[in-house]
């Protein structure tokens, strides 16, 4: 298995803002204590996701998690680092993340103004990651999706991945229509995967995990098709519910078991290698 969410946290090293906001993560959560979850699960290797660092630190977090993937016992084959296509330099900042270990980029947009992601700047900065081989991966919230079209549409050459599914409202019925024909919209681009990751954060207390996301991972397995859906696993940001890479790992196998075996092996493995452009010996 690979996991393409894997976060790593280190307040020791880097200041994380938001952290204010959630003192259970307020802690070190590094690869050590990463791997003995991960090795007991089946997954082998993983990509390192930004973590939303204060700004001064997006560099200083790229390079250090770049030096750390050149390291084959790390297990962690390749960098998604933090960056700002909103911002005139941001040419000046892929030069100096510039690293044979960086695959993309993300810009964590659930937390600001839509117009962020709208300007001809960013969408000229999408296009900019296509032409580099870097990928963007989309993190929105539900309501959001619609950006996604619109960033997606932008840049026709730059592989994006609809991080968490896009966040789906599983508490409310008629905000899941709504993004059950986004999501849709979305999987129409070829370009655009998802990635199934994050969802434990929307889980409703007392009800089954699988009953609950058995329904999205159908519906984004349906419109994205097998080889445009992959494993993440969020950690330690599904602490936030109670929820383990261990335990997430498992309820992601038991959402898989009605797929077929190669669907599942694209999941877990192939899609990650393919739609990434992983380097695997």
């Amino acid at each position: 298995m690979i996991d393409t969410h894997q976060h790593l946290i280190e307040p020791r090293r880097f200041h994380y803002p938001w952290l204010d906001d959630a003192p259970l993560l307020n802690h070190d959560f590094d690869l050590a204590r990463y791997k003995a979850e991960a090795d007991d699960v089946g997954v082998v290797s993983s990509i390192f996701m930004e973590v939303d660092v204060a700004e001064k630190d997006q560099l200083n977090e790229a390079a250090y998690f770049c030096e750390l993937a050149q390291d084959p016992s790390t297990g962690i084959l390749a960098v998604i680092a933090s960056g700002r296509p909103e911002h005139a330099d941001f040419n000046q900042h892929l030069e100096r993340v510039k690293h044979p270990k960086l695959i993309g980029i993300r810009r964590l947009l659930q937390a600001v103004d839509d117009s962020t992601s709208q300007s001809d700047l960013f969408h000229y900065n999408l296009r900019r990651l296509g032409e580099l081989g870097l990928t963007f991966d989309i993190c929105v919230r539900h309501d959001q999706l619609r950006l996604a079209i619109d960033m997606a549409i932008a840049a026709p050459h730059t592989t994006f991945i609809l991080d968490h599914c896009g966040n789906p409202p599983l508490s409310d019925p008629h905000a899941m229509a709504a993004w059950q024909e986004y999501t849709a919209r979305l999987a129409e681009l070829p370009h655009v995967a998802c990635k199934v990751s994050g969802l434990v954060n929307h889980l409703q207390p007392h009800d089954d995990p699988v009953t609950q996301l058995q329904p999205v991972l159908d519906h984004v397995a349906s419109h994205f098709g097998a080889e445009r859906i992959l494993f993440g696993g969020d950690w330690p940001v599904s602490l936030l519910a109670g929820v383990n890479l261990t335990s997430w790992a498992q309820t992601a196998k038991q959402l898989m078991a009605t797929q077929s075996q190669s669907t599942q092996h694209a999941f877990f493995t192939a899609n990650a290698q393919r739609i990434y452009g992983l380097q695997v010996s």
